[in-house]
């Protein structure tokens, strides 16, 4: 008899959690939310026009540089970094395998270049994509909505980890979006 009731206490101890784990991960969706950004004072959403960059099956990241410095070189690199990362690359290939992510920096002088990072001398198209100062970056999802505003590079000229990080952590949230839609 007291065999039996360890058997039953066991199984209660196995079965129970499984059930509740199985429960909740078929009935709960994690949904993270981007909000599309606005400009400063303005309740609508801001939307980058097509014809300043491409969006079909791409999302943008897009830096700002002022002057010619070791800035440029460093937002070059931080954006060379974040186009590298394997689990990145994995994470969108299989989530959205027809999408990519491409970079833009506006800068003067600027002459690095590779496939999916974009150089160029308008600067004066940044408020066009909600940048203001020199070291910062938006994130622009496949529709033009500016859905992140990060300042990778501070006023001291140091990168900032944190916000690196975070910009990378929004992509990852952003696939995710886009490759579960909510159902309406």
């Amino acid at each position: 008899m007291n065999n039996k009731k360890q058997i039953a206490l066991l199984l209660g101890i196995l079965i129970i959690p499984a059930f509740i784990f199985v429960l909740f991960q078929g009935s709960l969706k994690n949904y993270y939310n981007l909000p599309k950004l606005s400009r400063e004072g303005e309740k609508e959403p801001f939307r980058v026009q097509t014809s300043t960059i491409p969006q079909k099956n791409t999302f943008w990241i897009v830096g700002l540089d002022k002057e010619k410095s070791a800035l440029s070189d460093s937002l070059f690199n931080v954006f060379s970094r974040i186009a590298q990362k394997e689990d990145l690359r994995k994470f969108l290939a299989q989530k959205l395998p027809d999408f990519q992510v491409n970079f833009q920096i506006l800068g003067r002088n600027l002459e690095r270049k590779t496939p999916n990072i974009i150089t160029t001398d308008e600067i004066q198209v940044a408020e066009k994509f909600l940048l203001s100062q020199s070291g910062e970056a938006t994130l622009i999802d496949n529709e033009g909505w500016v859905r992140g505003k990060y300042t990778l590079i501070g006023k001291n000229k140091m990168l900032n980890p944190d916000e690196i990080e975070r910009l990378i952590t929004e992509i990852k949230v952003l696939v995710e979006i886009v490759a579960n839609p909510k159902k309406k």
